[in-house]
């Protein structure tokens, strides 16, 4: 029995050497039907390749010197995906017909925006937080600690004004002896000793 002469195929052989898949592949490649990569089954998408083949090479593309092509938007140093422009400005230009701007890769401090949980958070160093853990860190002098909450005291989680802020504690000593009780009321002191009772 003939084996299919394509590559690790061991099929039996149907027509032209090839088993039946194989032949049915080239004879649609031929006429364009199929991606041009061999043994591809994937309709084509562009210049005779599916989409992951299409994407692939474009992926790899490189110009003559070796480096990659960058995104054709003034500002943006994102490289090339098609079309002259990165993926994120062609998903931009097929969802709203402009590419817009160049991506902007941190925000600047201060901005922010309200998560779904009702709580505005704000971009500092790197990185967002809880803005009204942040403003009231501002307001002591000092980063809160883990066992330090903050209170809204109208129930607006975005209101996020100093004097809507309650600063609560969570800490409780593990222990029952007289000695653990004193120690942990000289922390409680050694931390908060400078704040008036009507103080947030």
């Amino acid at each position: 029995m003939k084996h299919c002469t394509a590559e690790d195929c061991r099929n039996k052989v149907h027509a032209k050497g090839l088993c039946s898949r194989h032949y049915r592949w080239q004879r649609a490649a031929t006429v364009g039907r199929l991606c041009a990569k061999s043994s591809c089954d994937k309709r084509p998408f562009a210049d005779g390749l599916c989409r992951p083949h299409y994407d692939r090479r474009r992926r790899t593309e490189t110009r003559k010197d070796g480096s990659k092509p960058p995104c054709a938007v003034d500002g943006c140093s994102r490289i090339e995906w098609a079309r002259g422009l990165c993926s994120l400005h062609l998903a931009r230009l097929h969802r709203t017909g402009d590419p817009g701007p160049a991506h902007v890769l941190r925000a600047p401090n201060g901005s922010g925006h309200l998560a779904r949980d009702g709580y505005r958070h704000v971009y500092i160093d790197g990185g967002y937080i809880p803005e009204h853990r942040h403003v009231l860190a501002q307001h002591l002098g000092r980063p809160l600690t883990e066992h330090e909450s903050v209170h809204h005291k109208n129930g607006s989680r975005a209101d996020n004004r100093l004097s809507n802020l309650e600063l609560w504690s969570r800490y409780q000593p593990a222990g029952q002896r007289v000695a653990d009780k004193l120690a942990w009321a000289h922390e409680i002191i050694a931390l908060y000793g400078d704040l008036s009772p009507a103080a947030p």
